[in-house]
Formats: C-alpha cells, sequence, structure tokens
C-alpha cells in the first residue's frame, strides 16, 4: 500500500498518526491496534506489555507488520495513563 493510501485511510478512520522527521514512517499508538475485548494499554508501574495487533481489519494487520509504521507503546505515548 502506498504512503499516502495509508495516510488517507488513518484519516477516514480518525486514527490520529505522526510522520516521523524524515517524512518516511508513521508513528501510531499501540491502542489504535485495540478490540473490543483486548487492548495495548498498560498504565505505570505495571510489567512491559508488548504490542499486539487485536484489531481483526485487514488493513491493521497489515499495518502493524509494515516496516515504515512505529507502533508507540504506553510508556512512550502517555496520552491516557497516570505516567
Amino acid at each position: 500500500m502506498k504512503f499516502k493510501d495509508i495516510k488517507s485511510c488513518l484519516n477516514e478512520k480518525n486514527i490520529p498518526y505522526y510522520v516521523s522527521e524524515n517524512g518516511q514512517k508513521l508513528i501510531l499508538r499501540a491502542c489504535a491496534f485495540d478490540s473490543k475485548q483486548h487492548t495495548n494499554f498498560y498504565d505505570y508501574g505495571e510489567p512491559y506489555k508488548e504490542p499486539q495487533c487485536y484489531n481483526k481489519d485487514k488493513f491493521f494487520q497489515e499495518l502493524f507488520n509494515d516496516p515504515r509504521i512505529i507502533i508507540e507503546d504506553c510508556s512512550i505515548c502517555c496520552g491516557c495513563a497516570g505516567w
């Protein structure tokens, strides 16, 4: 999938992302790959939790394995936790 197409799909799905300084990679939060049953969330003081792609949507499965995508875990993001 082309880089601009990925960005377009993320915009359509209202998934926040950032572009790396060199413009070659997209940075997404691990929570973008959550499902209704499973989450990548972990809070300060809890053991590290390796991000997983729980979302069964083919688009997210492909993104998770795309080398152009960087996945930020909770310890980097700190957006919704008590970090």
